[in-house]
């Protein structure tokens, strides 16, 4: 989940650096980015579901917690690759 999470906001940084230059590769890369978080709330069930069977209960809760801040984090780079899209509009 991390490395989704990290190459969304590694499209989304690059997105935002081509608004003056390229806007229609920008949204292209607030496409990307949305693309790449996608799967992360799928990733996040099954990794909830391998908690189930965690004897440690302090490493289950911290998984826990984790995977629900990863759950917000993916939630909130597709709605800034939305902004992202909305300024391409926009400036069209």
């Amino acid at each position: 989940m991390a490395e989704r999470l990290a190459e969304g906001t590694r499209a989304l940084v690059s997105g935002f650096g081509l608004l003056r230059k390229a806007r229609e590769e920008a949204g292209r890369l607030a496409d990307a980015a949305s693309d790449a978080v996608h799967h992360v709330e799928r990733d996040y069930r099954e990794a909830m579901a391998g908690l189930l069977g965690a004897d440690d209960l302090r490493n289950a809760i911290a998984g826990q917690v984790l995977y629900h801040r990863y759950l917000g984090v993916a939630d909130a780079i597709i709605a800034v690759a939305d902004r992202l899209w909305f300024v391409v509009l926009r400036g069209a």
